[in-house]
């Protein structure tokens, strides 16, 4: 897959209201799966820690609902980034702080930057 596909790909399930992670920084407002735990100072703060199921499925408690993301060799695989869903409910993404406008702000600015920005 291109990055130009991820992202593609990754915008449309922004604009359908679900969330995306990335693996490493791709962009400051795009959470990455390093940001989501139990720490006080998570970027996206769950309520529990977040483990690791197997087969690259990690895990956690928001409240009383449970999140999910799939890591590690799990991910999607553009060219230069890897990348994957964040499952989660409408209410569980907002009690973690994800930035659904911010991430689809970015993506799209992704997609529309200048080849070699």
């Amino acid at each position: 897959m291109t990055d130009a596909e991820a992202l593609r790909d990754m915008l449309k399930i922004t604009e359908e209201g679900g969330a995306v992670l990335v693996a490493g920084k791709v962009h400051a407002d795009l959470p990455t799966i390093q940001e989501v735990s139990n720490r006080e100072t998570a970027r996206l703060k769950t309520t529990s820690e977040v483990s690791h199921i197997g087969f690259g499925l990690f895990l956690a408690k928001v409240g009383d609902e449970e999140i999910s993301f799939d890591g590690g060799a799990a991910m999607y695989r553009a060219d230069s980034f890897s990348w994957c869903r964040l499952v989660a409910s409408t209410e569980a993404l907002a009690a973690v702080g994800y930035d659904l406008d911010a991430a689809r702000a970015a993506i799209s600015s992704l997609i529309n930057a200048p080849e070699g920005a």
